[in-house]
């Protein structure tokens, strides 16, 4: 295994581990918005962001992710090249860059 295999490695963990927390949040927020709270004028995840999707659609995001990110491992099991250069590296660092503010994010794996 090379030592952008490893990277990989962590970048898929790190990445399923933001799906987790994201999945998380929205099965916290309600079935259907409806009405704002009288305070603050809108819904608000755990961070304080106004909520502007429903759940299934946030819920539909995470899953279609996940399954990206399961089409990817695969060619990096069946193909170590796939892992530096060609699609499967571009397309998890593209997933990995709307969260690269949280902990954990790597500079080598933006894009």
């Amino acid at each position: 295994m090379s030592d952008n295999q490893t990277v990989d490695d962590d970048l898929v963990a790190w990445l399923r581990a933001q799906l987790d927390a994201d999945e998380a949040e929205a099965n916290d927020w309600p079935d259907v918005l409806g009405d704002p709270p009288a305070v603050g004028g809108f819904w608000r995840d755990t961070h304080g962001h106004p909520i502007y999707e429903p759940r299934t659609r946030r819920l539909a995001d995470v899953a279609a992710k996940r399954r990206i990110i399961d089409d990817c491992e695969r060619y990096i099991v069946a193909d170590d090249t796939a892992v530096t250069d060609g699609m499967v590296w571009r397309t998890l660092t593209a997933l990995a860059l709307p969260y690269a503010g949280r902990p954990g994010y790597r500079d080598e794996w933006r894009p």
